[in-house]
């Protein structure tokens, strides 16, 4: 059944609705955000739009570097807008009818922001980001010793992770970095990672010190000692009653 389409909304006020819908939910998407880490730009018929993930704002697009970018028809985007359709990566992307390049790897938090435009899916995402930070246990990975699971989707390190001569860790999932010395992410903003040299970790006193911090860090691991698995969260029509949200594997899967 093909879809109707509605008019098309002129660029300022297709601006406006974009801004004011968007803007909240940003504000509240900070993991997102960070996972984003730049700019997107999208030409929607005269409309030359960006959306600033880092500084949570839509605006017009005025020459900034963009990671990613999309050329979308405006009776579809207008379409979507009359229908306050909450996941564009169904109602606009399998459409087919949209173009986008990217001048870096694909970036799954920017999937997972465009299937997740109401307050309800942000909150429920972010929610799931936030029990993520929960920690597992520690792994040898060449000579240092660093958490198992990746900071980034937590993947096990053990597995996808490896450590150059200057101690920069690299998970080969998505190839994402870090500074084992300083625990910083190269890739992105955000993201540290947890990391000690064997030898320090060997020493006394940070011995000592490691067994406090052990103490004190959340555990990843439910009531019954079970750990939390690595999948992604799944959606379903209690997270997200507005509409039926059938997903596999959680926002990030299309």
């Amino acid at each position: 059944m093909l879809l109707l389409r509605t008019r098309v909304i002129p660029p300022a006020e297709m601006l406006e609705t974009l801004k004011a819908w968007w803007e909240p939910l940003l504000k509240k998407s900070r993991t997102i955000r960070l996972g984003v880490g730049g700019c997107v730009r999208f030409k929607i018929g005269d409309l030359d739009m960006v959306v600033d993930f880092p500084r949570a704002k839509v605006r017009e697009y005025a020459g900034e570097e963009c990671i990613y970018w999309y050329t979308i028809p405006a009776d579809l985007v207008s379409t979507n807008i009359r229908d306050r359709e909450i996941d564009w990566s169904n109602s606009i992307f399998l459409s087919m009818q949209f173009q986008v390049g990217r001048s870096g790897k694909f970036n799954e938090f920017l999937t997972t922001f465009l299937k997740c435009l109401s307050v309800d899916r942000i909150e429920y995402v972010e929610n799931w980001y936030q029990e993520q930070t929960d920690q597992t246990e520690d792994a040898e990975i060449g000579d240092w010793l660093v958490q198992r699971r990746c900071p980034h989707l937590r993947a096990d390190l053990t597995k996808t992770g490896k450590v150059d001569e200057d101690g920069v860790l690299t998970c080969s999932m998505h190839d994402w970095k870090w500074d084992l010395k300083t625990g910083r992410c190269l890739s992105t903003s955000g993201h540290p990672i947890r990391s000690t040299k064997i030898d320090e970790a060997t020493d006394p006193v940070q011995q000592e010190f490691g067994a406090f911090r052990s103490a004190i860090r959340p555990s990843s691991r439910s009531a019954e000692g079970s750990e939390r698995g690595a999948d992604l969260p799944q959606l379903s029509d209690t997270a997200a009653p507005e509409a039926e949200y059938a997903v596999n594997q959680g926002p990030v899967q299309i």
